[in-house]
């Protein structure tokens, strides 16, 4: 109401904005919505949040697709994107010495290993602990493997009390071969270490229950990381269309929060997944390859998710 913007722009989740963003008045600025879903279906009453925008705008085509199966609502769609010209691979020399730097500091040894990364804040949604019951399947008869976690194993928003991941890998008997990168959510973790997390792994895995989009997929995708990862919500159109990884199928789903669907993965698939990139290295990196490709081409940053929104207000603001 003080600046009388032209346009208010607002990301996030539907039921976040449920109630009382019905009484708010907008005029005059437009209210842009750029929303994700995560989960099957939409979660309940949220059609009415997508009303109230005069521009409601999907992260995904599954969203897009699934708010016009649910609602018969027809809504745009833009992507996230990255910035492939800072995510990218590696040399193989580079890569053995982003190992050597990561070895004395996460106190293991990462050369000539098959090294897995998992990026994903540690929350429910993530599922973690299903990805270390499938990685205790897949490397009980291993020696060369090494799970790296990038999240905070004392998140507030993790499943409680904090130490439960390292009770786990304890229950599991994996904390040998199982490290956390050190990443804390109330501090930043420097761009260029989180960025070789992905260039020094061999895989990036994340046994997910839902994505809203899956930035951590394009970003290993644009690294040339193959990507493991639950078949359910976008994993479609980052992974399954141009096979630039493997995707998991579920176990089961199980009725979250607001009526939404969670897909639980099957454990066994998983590992099984693990095991196909750790024997066909050739596989893996041909997955890797057209990963980057796929990235480049559909979620580049300035190439083609930036003109995309530029074009899009300026339309708005034009009209």
């Amino acid at each position: 109401k003080r600046y009388k913007p032209d346009l208010t722009y607002v990301l996030a989740d539907t039921f976040m904005l449920h109630d009382w963003i019905y009484n708010v008045d907008f005029a005059p600025s437009k209210f842009l919505m750029y929303f994700p879903s995560d989960g099957e279906p939409m979660p309940i009453w949220c059609e009415n949040v997508l009303k109230k925008a005069n521009y409601p705008v999907a992260m995904s085509k599954f969203a897009q697709e699934q708010v016009k199966r649910c609602y018969n609502l027809d809504v745009d769609m833009i992507p996230h994107g990255v910035d492939t010209n800072f995510y990218h691979p590696v040399p193989e020399e580079d890569k053995r010495n982003i190992r050597k730097k990561w070895s004395q500091i996460l106190q293991i040894e990462l050369e000539n290993k098959f090294v897995v990364a998992c990026v994903g804040r540690f929350q429910g949604r993530k599922a973690h602990p299903e990805l270390l019951k499938a990685w205790q399947l897949f490397s009980k008869d291993k020696k060369d493997v090494v799970l790296l976690m990038h999240c905070d194993p004392e998140d507030p928003a993790g499943l409680g009390p904090y130490p439960i991941l390292w009770e786990l890998m304890k229950r599991y008997k994996i904390e040998h071969n199982t490290r956390f990168t050190g990443t804390k959510v109330w501090f930043q973790f420097p761009f260029e270490d989180y960025r070789q997390i992905y260039q020094m792994a061999d895989v990036h895995a994340l046994a997910t229950t839902g994505e809203g989009f899956g930035i951590p997929t394009i970003e290993a995708g644009a690294c040339g990381l193959p990507n493991i990862i639950t078949d359910f919500t976008t994993t479609k159109e980052l992974v399954t269309e141009e096979s630039t990884g493997i995707s998991v199928p579920l176990k089961m789903t199980i009725t979250g929060t607001w009526g939404v669907e969670r897909g639980f993965v099957d454990i066994e698939k998983f590992a099984e997944a693990l095991n196909t990139l750790y024997y066909d290295r050739k596989l893996a990196k041909e997955m890797g390859e057209r990963a980057r490709k796929k990235v480049v081409r559909d979620y580049n940053w300035d190439t083609v998710v930036f003109p995309q929104w530029k074009s899009y207000i300026e339309k708005i603001l034009e009209g």
